[in-house]
């Protein structure tokens, strides 16, 4: 076993202090064009919310890229099962998927009725069951 570092405690505030309303990550994902006055202007702006945001003169690039994916993964989650895992403030993608995981024991009675294991996604935050179709495309042959 790893000895812990301070590497967490870093990563603990990046992510909750993604989870505000008026935080750095929010004010750089809701960013809009008209907050800027030409595209120039607005790419600035952009990148400034970004650093704002990731603070890379602070936190290392695998703690910016753990945050990123974090964010992917969450966002990829049924809006239920997201507010679910977002609302216990994961601080990495490591305690998402714990969580994620618990989730799926406790639903695992109603799993085998759902037939295609986790990526169907076939469980929510308060007990009811959402199907998320995963078909893959089809293609003219």
């Amino acid at each position: 076993m790893e000895a812990p570092t301070t590497q967490p405690v870093k990563q603990e505030n990046l992510a909750v202090e993604a989870l505000t309303l008026d935080s750095p990550w929010h004010r750089f994902r809701h960013f809009h064009l008209g907050d800027a006055a030409g595209p120039r202007e607005a790419l600035g702006l952009l990148r400034a919310l970004c650093r704002d945001w990731l603070q890379p003169e602070v936190h290392t690039k695998e703690q910016m890229l753990e945050l990123l994916v974090l964010e992917q993964f969450l966002s990829a989650l049924p809006a239920d099962t997201q507010a679910w895992v977002c609302s216990r403030r994961p601080q990495s993608g490591e305690e998402a998927v714990a969580l994620l995981e618990e989730l799926w024991v406790s639903r695992r009675p109603w799993w085998p009725w759902c037939g295609r294991g986790f990526a169907g996604l076939c469980f929510s935050a308060c007990g009811h069951t959402s199907h998320i179709s995963r078909s893959p495309l089809k293609t003219k042959v």
